[in-house]
């Protein structure tokens, strides 16, 4: 899906890793190099948030997952090390994450992770677990996250197209 504007503003930038190659800090001195960015491991925060997994053009959304308890250091290198059932094994991909450390942040991913999912519609989401997350939340606090996530902006017709998108989703899996 191509975008018109970035909404991925707020998230950290996006940097590409083939499942299954060692992180670059790991101290294998095997360092897995693409477009000049090197990633490792002491690039990804210890905090928790959420995180999404894009083809290696950046450009279709392949899976995105929340830290459960766990830092997005922690949960991410078990991702890139080929620890899932989501992403394949040898596969290039581009990560990104969204991480607990912006200031408007509360500590519910598992909300963040149902906002996005239904807003990005990855690929291998097959779950319907954002329905757990979406249950009983205030509609402005959907709103609200969701604009911080960069869904939307103040724009009035960004913020009916996210409306009406989010709707359309969550009518089609019910």
């Amino acid at each position: 899906m191509s975008w018109s504007r970035n909404v991925f503003k707020n998230w950290s930038e996006s940097v590409i890793h083939k499942i299954g190659d060692a992180l670059a800090d790991e101290g294998t001195g095997k360092e897995y190099k693409q477009m000049g960015r090197i990633l490792k491991s002491s690039d990804i925060p210890e905090c928790s948030g959420i995180y999404l997994f894009r083809d290696y053009r950046d450009e279709k959304n392949i899976y995105c997952g929340k830290t459960e308890g766990q830092t997005l250091r922690k949960r991410l290198t078990q991702h890139l090390r080929g620890d899932s059932r989501k992403l394949r094994q040898g596969e290039e991909y581009t990560v990104r994450w969204f991480a607990e450390g912006s200031s408007w942040f509360g500590s519910n991913t598992g909300l963040l992770e149902a906002i996005a999912v239904i807003y990005l519609n990855p690929e291998r989401n097959d779950g319907n677990d954002w329905k757990t997350y979406l249950r009983g939340q205030n509609p402005t606090k959907v709103l609200d996250q969701a604009k911080n996530l960069g869904f939307y902006s103040n724009d009035r017709d960004e913020r009916e197209e996210f409306c009406l998108r989010f709707i359309e989703y969550i009518c089609q899996n019910i």
